[in-house]
């Protein structure tokens, strides 16, 4: 099996490593798995029933929840052949129930097995989390990694935006697990920029030359006399970077950010992948979420591999890195490219068949919440107002007249245009209903104000008929050309 790089898998990632990914082939691994630090801690160890807490696990949207899945997937770590691990989560949950924190634990636990086999003896991991369960994590890196191969706890600082609290101090750190496949494991120099002010604040026996040029005297060691160093000299060559990363988060006028809750800055991504690797390297990222890693991975001449289990997320991945790198070749596996594939989407998971559907359209996803269906597709009037189409993603086997009627409810001055996609053909009827409705004339151009198109249609490359269509999405800053970054493997 060849290992494909610079490509995006749609899907579980324990499927993914499982299927696609060698042993000892990866060269650093980023994660930074979804888990909802906001809630209750009380409320993160109430004990389950498991009743109806499967909605959202199979997307790890903000929080796993004990059920059939967690379940399924403790006992098989615990009945596995990795049995220091195996130990480390049973007490974990015989100690601290069958609850939220738990079923994410273990989830993470049959995970991160997968990624110490894919890495490479050489190869290091980064596990971003915050303290909610960073403890935790570390524990079960322990167990996986060994002890010994524990490298940092790197704490990234964010002082933005701080604030007095009765209960707590003001929490504004996210904390970065580092660990190592083995002792081959070698860091790369990371220089900061280093002020007067700030060499001065850390020695206080700096002296000068006649001249005033500032100096400190350093010991040779053993023996071996004592020299000067010119304070500007060592001011030039940097101060290295510690285990406390200062680095700003992404604010709201910040030219890359996207919109996605959890995006990590650029800058944040980059000190890891140089870091912890070279050109050529391999980086992947199992939670690829909105892409910061394999962005600053593509950058930095590193190839790449991303997974992410929602249509959503690597939807805003290909265009995220298609702003930023315009030309490049984006394959994503696992989504579907014939009407089979988008079958099989529909029947077993909805919600992500609806998402693949309105990212082809180029639009944004509402979620099936509001009066806006599932997405909205932005358009300007002539004279530069801004109006919205509406989607309406159906993937049943059938299909009826109600459909029509439901996107014409949702039409408004703002939302003049309707679109329905199914996964059928429309019935003869339903094509009468949706040339009724008329049409939607822009400076003398009209449209259809209710369009029917077939994801067939959609697969073939048909899309709706608009004024001036707009994307929704925040474009990503142009990156420089690749001839200025280096060779790009």
């Amino acid at each position: 099996m060849e290992l494909k790089t610079n490509v995006l898998y749609y899907g579980d990632n324990l499927d993914i490593l499982r299927g696609h990914i060698l042993d000892e082939a990866i060269d650093l691994i980023y994660l930074d798995p979804p888990f909802n630090s906001n809630r209750s801690y009380n409320v993160l160890f109430r004990e389950s029933s498991g009743a109806g807490s499967e909605a959202q696990i199979e997307a790890f949207e903000d929080t796993w929840h004990w059920g059939p899945s967690a379940q399924g997937v403790y006992e098989e770590v615990v009945t596995g052949p990795h049995q220091k691990v195996a130990r480390m989560l049973q007490a974990m949950v015989d100690g601290l129930g069958h609850n939220d924190v738990t079923a994410y634990l273990s989830m993470m636990a049959i995970r991160l097995v997968e990624l110490h086999r894919v890495l490479k003896p050489a190869g290091a991991l980064y596990l971003h989390c915050d303290p909610t369960a960073s403890h935790y994590l570390k524990t079960l890196m322990d167990s996986i990694f060994g002890t010994l191969n524990f490298r940092n706890e790197v704490v990234w600082h964010y002082g933005q935006r701080t604030a007095f609290h009765k209960g707590h101090f003001s929490r504004k750190h996210d904390t970065l697990l580092l660990y190592a496949k083995s002792a081959k494991h070698r860091i790369s120099p990371i220089s900061l920029p280093w002020t007067r002010e700030d060499f001065l604040t850390h020695r206080h026996d700096v002296l000068s030359d006649a001249d005033g040029r500032e100096y400190i005297w350093t010991d040779g060691g053993r023996g071996k006399p004592r020299y000067k160093r010119y304070v500007d000299e060592v001011l030039g060559k940097g101060k290295p970077a510690d285990s406390v990363w200062e680095i700003p988060i992404i604010d709201s006028a910040a030219k890359e950010r996207l919109g996605y809750p959890t995006q990590k800055p650029l800058a944040l991504l980059e000190r890891i992948v140089s870091a912890s690797s070279n050109p050529g390297d391999v980086v992947l990222d199992p939670f690829c979420g909105c892409g910061t890693a394999v962005h600053a991975a593509h950058k930095l001449g590193r190839r790449w591999i991303g997974i992410d289990i929602t249509h959503l997320a690597i939807g805003l991945i290909r265009r995220r890195m298609q702003d930023a790198f315009p030309g490049i070749a984006i394959e994503v596996i696992g989504e579907p490219v014939d009407l089979a594939g988008a079958r099989d989407l529909a029947s077993t998971k909805p919600k992500q068949f609806e998402y693949w559907v309105v990212d082809k359209l180029d639009a944004h996803p509402t979620g099936g919440k509001g009066p806006d269906l599932d997405g909205v597709k932005p358009f300007m009037e002539f004279g530069g107002k801004p109006k919205r189409a509406v989607i309406s993603v159906k993937g049943t086997k059938s299909v009826n007249p109600e459909m029509i009627r439901e996107v014409l409810g949702a039409l408004g001055p703002d939302k003049p245009i309707g679109i329905l996609v199914i996964l059928a053909e429309p019935t003869k009827g339903m094509v009468a209903q949706a040339a009724a409705a008329g049409f939607y004339d822009s400076n003398g151009q009209k449209h259809q104000r209710l369009q029917i198109m077939t994801v067939r249609e959609i697969l073939s490359g048909k899309r709706p008929s608009l004024p001036s269509p707009a994307s929704p999405f925040a474009k990503a800053p142009l990156e420089k050309e690749k001839g200025e970054q280096g060779e790009m493997l």
